[in-house]
């Protein structure tokens, strides 16, 4: 077969968990396949596909567009993000399908995404599959979060959570610039540094305002409509796109990634000293400041048993449990083990519908056992396993489960133990012969 999977790039100037599985998926199906990479690039320049570079055995091109690539800033132009190509365009994309017979178009993302790309490629037969990484497309902000950082309730109202994007040149000329990713750290510093608009200046949006976010994700929804497969990374991503899609077709299949892989330990815990570790962004939805009041509160009780490694982001503690709190950087996929070893159990207290959650796949393979909330998709695999470890987050379940841990340490061996004895399967080569199966299930004309 002939794979094109169209990603946001690769590593190291793209990373995260789209990245990691698309990449690894790719490099995998290169043995058995002709597989070739297509990412965005937001441009000024005359739209077209473009030759870069091969390497690993994936030719690699790049989609020069005038769609800027917001990632999880937002959007403040709603009329930018969708496509403004000619007939030139449409004639570059049949003259790279004409050069590369592509059999399998595989959507990783939809930024950047012209219409009229993926409308060209279902009119000369090559069949569609989308991976529902993120909710982009049918949120601006990528998560249902709203401005005030918690779950989304009225989704036409978009305005106030994109209030604060930054503007289109900046995404276009600076943000996703080639050459000033790979200062995106320091980037991030940047803009935390821009003021925020005040809540006065945030009231009095228009139905007008709206009416141009709600124009853009009927863009969106006619991309995904073009689909001819939904790849459903969990049951949760597929029960919010479902509010919104009615596919032809779907199938709910959990991915991992390659590095994920059976390191099972048995754990001995130090009941003076539980070991919790957060892995993730200090971004109020991923629930680390909810996690830090909760041991803020537990700290008042008089329960000193446990020390926090929060492994990303760094943000403000308060002095109460300072000295129980230690930071450290992103961690490389070479020294997972070095990482998981250092913790007796993770928790994931995301307030937001998590598509999927590698942590805890990458936890669990180390035998860590994980305290999760019951908005992440990752629970369609642990759940087996762990169940009473699957909390529905908020500020007394948390409490409630930490301080029965914590009280019982000896517990968390035994959770241990059921990853131990748990008939878990790490074959990231199982799943990629999968993720196959499905392509030629939508070659198959028989497929329903």
């Amino acid at each position: 077969m002939n794979i094109l999977h169209y990603t946001l790039g690769l590593p190291p100037y793209r990373k995260g968990g789209l990245t990691k599985y698309a990449t690894d998926l790719m490099m995998e199906q290169t043995k058995q396949h002709n597989v070739l990479l297509l990412y965005p690039v937001s441009s000024s320049m005359k739209p077209g596909i473009y030759f870069e570079k091969a390497t690993s055995d994936i030719k690699v091109y790049k989609l020069r567009s005038y769609i800027p690539i917001p990632l999880l800033d937002g959007i403040k132009t709603p009329s930018d993000f969708m496509e403004k190509t000619g007939k030139s365009f449409r004639e570059a994309v049949l003259s790279f399908l004409k050069r590369e017979k592509v059999d399998i178009l595989h959507l990783h993302t939809l930024m950047g995404l012209p219409f009229s790309f993926v409308e060209e490629m279902k009119k000369q037969g090559v069949k569609i599959i989308y991976t529902t990484h993120d909710y982009f497309g049918l949120c601006p902000k990528v998560n249902f979060i709203n401005e005030r950082g918690v779950n989304c309730e009225n989704d036409s109202l978009c305005s106030p959570c994109n209030f604060n994007a930054p503007s289109t040149f900046y995404l276009r000329q600076i943000r996703n610039s080639s050459y000033l990713l790979r200062f995106k750290d320091l980037l991030k510093k940047i803009r935390s540094y821009i003021p925020v608009s005040s809540k006065e200046k945030r009231t009095g949006f228009s139905n007008e305002d709206e009416k141009k976010y709600a124009a853009l994700r009927r863009y969106y929804i006619q991309i995904l409509s073009l689909v001819d497969c939904f790849h459903f990374n969990s049951s949760v991503s597929k029960k919010v796109y479902l509010k919104y899609i009615s596919p032809a077709k779907c199938e709910v299949i959990n991915i991992l990634h390659a590095d994920i892989r059976d390191n099972r330990k048995k754990k001995q815990i130090n009941k003076e000293n539980v070991r919790i570790g957060y892995i993730g962004s200090s971004a109020p939805f991923k629930g680390l400041p909810l996690l830090l009041d909760v041991l803020k509160k537990i700290k008042e009780n008089k329960i000193n048993n446990w020390t926090l490694c929060i492994i990303g982001d760094f943000c403000p503690i308060d002095k109460e449990i300072a000295g129980h709190v230690d930071f450290r950087k992103s961690y490389n996929y070479e020294n997972m083990e070095s990482i998981f070893s250092q913790f007796d159990i993770i928790i994931m207290p995301s307030l937001c519908n998590e598509t999927l959650g590698f942590v805890a796949l990458e936890a669990i393979s180390f035998g860590v056992p994980v305290l999760l909330s019951d908005s992440c998709g990752v629970k369609d695999i642990i759940g087996g396993i762990t169940p009473d470890l699957i909390i529905k987050m908020n500020k007394e379940t948390l409490f409630s489960s930490l301080d029965s841990l914590l009280k019982d340490p000896q517990s968390i061996e035994s959770y241990n133990t059921r990853i131990l004895n748990s008939d878990f399967s790490f074959d990231f080569l199982h799943h990629v012969g999968r993720i196959n199966q499905l392509y030629e299930k939508l070659l198959d004309e028989s497929f329903s």
